[in-house]
């Protein structure tokens, strides 16, 4: 899968720089935000986990015309730290993938530590807002899992009703950036997995009904970006009367 997504980048970027062979370069980024994110079939709902998002990233501006100069499209790639992961402080609706403990509240708390590689596809218009759409490749290097103030991985006795979580998590992407001051923009951006993280197995104590979920990562961001090589955008000057030029 990752041999896969290197090659739709050269792919990608190839197609680009075969249009704009001629005054093309590169525009630098500085990613800063924050993640609000869940896990779709984990019973827990709602975007309640905060985390980060930081980074690079290189973005190559083109026109599909060699013949065009105003140049409204762009692919871009990045390196990402990508904070993930689901919270609930208190589930009042007894749900137990561990021991038939009933009558305790549940508690659940995953953070997902992820490096994610996000390649994109983006329009602008007249350079003050964009929307973008691609992939993003992501590789687990540590999480942390914890239920009824139990950590997965301590907890001696917890059966295991769920799956190894997956390294590999492969999210579409959609995002919308606008211009706020020169090179600084702020960028939304929503990331869900294709491909399942962890298929995991649920008891409901209180009438014992079982059910198999395929959990997915489902991601909001809300980020700052700050784009180096990029034009600044220059404030019209007043006309003054004796700039202008008249005809008889």
């Amino acid at each position: 899968m990752k041999h896969n997504i290197a090659f739709l980048s050269i792919i990608i970027i190839f197609t680009a720089a075969t249009h704009t062979a001629d005054a093309q370069r590169f525009k630098g980024e500085i990613v800063a935000g924050c993640n609000l994110s869940q896990v779709d079939g984990d019973m827990v709902v709602g975007y309640k986990k905060a985390g980060v998002k930081a980074g690079l990233g290189a973005m190559l501006p083109f026109s599909w015309s060699k013949y065009n100069e105003d140049k409204r499209w762009a692919v871009s790639m990045e390196i990402l730290y990508n904070q993930k992961g689901a919270r609930e402080k208190q589930y009042d609706y007894n749900i137990d993938t561990a021991d038939p403990l009933y009558g305790i509240k549940f508690k659940y708390h995953l953070t997902l530590h992820y490096v994610s590689i996000p390649l994109m596809l983006h329009y602008y218009d007249r350079n003050i807002w964009s929307i973008g759409i691609g992939l993003q490749y992501s590789r687990l290097i540590n999480y942390k899992e914890i239920e009824y103030d139990w950590q997965r991985s301590e907890y001696a006795n917890h059966p295991d009703s769920a799956q190894k979580l997956n390294s590999n998590d492969i999210n579409a992407i959609v995002d919308v950036r606008c211009r706020i001051w020169q090179q600084l923009k702020i960028g939304f951006r929503f990331e869900y997995s294709i491909n399942s993280m962890r298929t995991r197995h649920f008891r409901e104590t209180t009438y014992y009904n079982e059910q198999t979920r395929q959990q997915r990562n489902n991601t909001l961001s809300l980020y700052l970006v700050y784009m180096i090589n990029e034009k600044k955008t220059d404030k019209p000057k007043p006309v003054r009367a004796t700039d202008r030029t008249y005809y008889y």
